[in-house]
């Protein structure tokens, strides 16, 4: 399954991307209020899905091979990695369960080497979800990747978190909050 590893490798690669690069806000979408803070609904009508992202983060559609991503404003100057959240969407062309789509993802995560991945039950969109905890080595920088999948008709929809190794405590409330409030069909 040489496509579900692409799906998995560029979810990563992008979010590897350095703070600042191509991030930008486009369409005022509705402001509500959380106990997070302000925050903003993301929509997107071709894929019928929606996300709720704090006001503060940017940001950009369309890149190649996610709908969306969302980055994190740097804390300071000498912040130089954008802890950021992405949102895949991928059509598998034939039925899979979850658990088979789970452990085809898993099996090509654990090819990359020196990856140790942690595999959960939760929920994604009030479906069955798997999510999956890891850490790895990408352009020098030790980075966290916590993804959270589901497989819906015959699509994967697949949240990743990545942040550098030593902020992930800060933002892990953060990205629970953001994955609570993702919608299917809205």
């Amino acid at each position: 399954m040489s496509r579900r590893f692409f799906a998995i490798i560029i979810s990563m690669a992008l979010l590897a991307v350095p703070a600042g690069c191509g991030s930008s806000r486009t369409a005022e979408p509705d402001r509500i209020e959380t106990p997070a803070g302000p925050s903003e609904v993301y929509r997107n009508s071709q894929y019928a899905l929606s996300i709720q992202f704090p006001a503060d983060w940017t940001k950009e559609e369309n890149v190649p091979g996610a709908v969306i991503k969302f980055f994190a404003p740097l804390q300071d100057a000498a912040d130089v990695f954008s802890e950021n959240l992405n949102i895949i969407v991928e059509d598998l062309g034939e039925h899979l369960t979850l658990d088979e789509y789970s452990q085809l993802s898993l099996q090509e995560l654990q090819k990359v080497r020196g990856v140790d991945v942690r595999l959960s039950n939760t929920t994604l969109a009030g479906l069955p979800a798997q999510e999956a905890i890891f850490t790895m080595d990408l352009q020098g920088s030790s980075m966290d990747f916590r993804q959270i999948w589901t497989v819906k008709d015959k699509r994967a929809y697949i949240l990743t978190f990545t942040s550098e190794t030593g902020t992930y405590a800060d933002y892990a409330s953060i990205f629970d909050l953001m994955a609570a409030s993702f919608k299917l069909g809205s």
